[in-house]
């Protein structure tokens, strides 16, 4: 799943500057496996005191019904106000999840959660919005695998590899032992040759492509 994951943590980076309400992004794995989450610092702090990690099951036979193991069974999305909730931990939830279904496929769920919060209309249709935006650009990275017709040479695909890791390109010239310059010289062409204009592009398509 981390062609996914890497999709979802680049969608959610470049929304979260417009959400000021507190809040939690989850996604998950067709089986509502939580995969990764982000959110603001109070509602990551809950769930840290409440141990839910990536790998927790959010399905009716683990912790009753929820807007996730709901969305699921009917494949559609789902909101669900704190009294909705089985689980006595989720009580003080709301939470709204959508499928990302591509070409027929649900591929995972998205979910923004809210505590004792009422979720606003604006934080649904974000939900939403993101949820496009995940969709769309898993579309344009999944692309057949093209690991034998793209040319990179050992020395890219260990910089590809660093990059991945989150390195920034000063960090690679460390780890690496060349300059900036190199660094930069070499992810202009591992970018031309994935033919895509980002880092978070560049991640998912090598994933895809089983180059890392």
């Amino acid at each position: 799943n981390i062609f996914l994951i890497t999709i979802f943590e680049w969608a959610a980076e470049g929304i979260s500057q417009f959400i000021t309400t507190d809040h939690m992004l989850f996604l998950t794995d067709p089986d509502g496996i939580l995969l990764a989450k982000t959110g603001t610092k109070k509602t990551l702090n809950i769930l840290t005191r409440s141990g839910i990690e990536t790998g927790a099951s959010f399905s009716e036979e683990s912790c009753g019904t929820n807007a996730i193991s709901l969305a699921v069974k009917l494949k559609t999305p789902v909101y669900l106000s704190p009294e909705q909730h089985f689980c006595v931990f989720l009580k003080k939830w709301y939470c709204y999840t959508v499928p990302l279904e591509v070409r027929g496929e649900i591929k995972g769920y998205l979910s923004m959660s809210t505590i004792e919060q009422y979720m606003k209309k604006e934080l649904m249709a974000i939900t939403q919005l993101l949820a496009e935006k995940i969709v769309n650009k898993y579309k344009v990275v999944d692309s057949p695998r093209m690991s034998g017709k793209i040319k990179l040479n050992v020395q890219q695909l260990t910089v590809l590899r660093l990059i991945a890791q989150g390195l920034t390109t000063e960090a690679v010239a460390l780890e690496t032992g060349i300059s900036m310059n190199t660094v930069k010289y070499h992810k202009k062409i591992i970018f031309r040759e994935l033919g895509v204009k980002s880092t978070a592009e560049a991640v998912a398509k090598a994933i895809n492509a089983e180059l890392i």
